[in-house]
């Protein structure tokens, strides 16, 4: 490539047909410091304005002194606050999303509802 030529110019897009919705813009997402973490549980809790989600790990851990069954340690690593709107836009991307994964790999099989968290605690409404 010689050292003074200019980059060829991008075509233009198509315009719209008469009478067609206008396309959306795309939109871009900058990650340059994007953190990442895993998480096998999220409790939700709302307040009339937001909705808040917690994540985090649920490991075994042990029986405590005493007990036969074993325990979860559960670990809340982040929160997340969201607008109603923002969160049913989000459950609606992600039901789309399961559904197109199950048509693929076939059905996900939920494990057994835990046993109900005793009233007042924090993590009653997990998932």
């Amino acid at each position: 490539m010689a050292e003074n030529a200019t980059p060829e110019p991008t075509p233009a897009a198509p315009a719209p047909a008469p009478g067609a919705a206008a396309a959306q813009p795309r939109q871009q997402a900058a990650l340059p410091r994007v953190q990442m973490s895993y998480a096998n549980i999220c409790a939700l809790h709302g307040t009339p304005a937001e909705v808040i989600l917690n994540f985090g790990l649920a490991l075994p851990a042990p029986p405590a002194q005493g007990q036969t069954q074993p325990q979860l340690a559960v670990q809340i690593n982040q929160r997340v606050i969201m607008s109603y709107p923002a969160v049913k836009r989000l459950a609606l991307d992600l039901g789309s999303l399961i559904r197109n994964h199950e048509e693929q790999f076939g059905e996900l099989k939920l494990p057994a509802a835990p046993a109900p968290a005793a009233e007042g605690d924090p993590s009653a409404t997990t998932t």
